[in-house]
């Protein structure tokens, strides 16, 4: 049972919805946005071989080579690296 009046009851909900905060809602969308686009135009390597984001999941769900693993997930952050010194 809650111990909030009706008034505060509404005040805690309406403060957890995204319309009440456009400038965030729009910041954090120009963020994704542009976190997407980096990513869909990024052109991953593997050992010098091109290797797309499916090809890293599935290597990384599957392999049970360390070594592979390691190489995969390495490649994986290539992106986050560069897309950091691009900003």
């Amino acid at each position: 049972m809650s111990h909030h009046s009706a008034v505060e009851t509404a005040s805690l909900k309406r403060g957890r919805r995204a319309d009440d905060h456009p400038d965030l809602v729009q910041s954090r969308v120009a963020a994704e946005t542009k976190q997407a686009s980096i990513l869909n135009s990024f052109e991953f390597k593997l050992n010098g071989q091109k290797i797309t984001a499916n090809d890293i999941d599935n290597k990384l769900e599957k392999s049970t080579d360390l070594t592979e693993r390691k190489a995969v997930w390495e490649a994986s952050k290539e992106s986050v690296l560069r897309s950091n010194r691009i900003s």
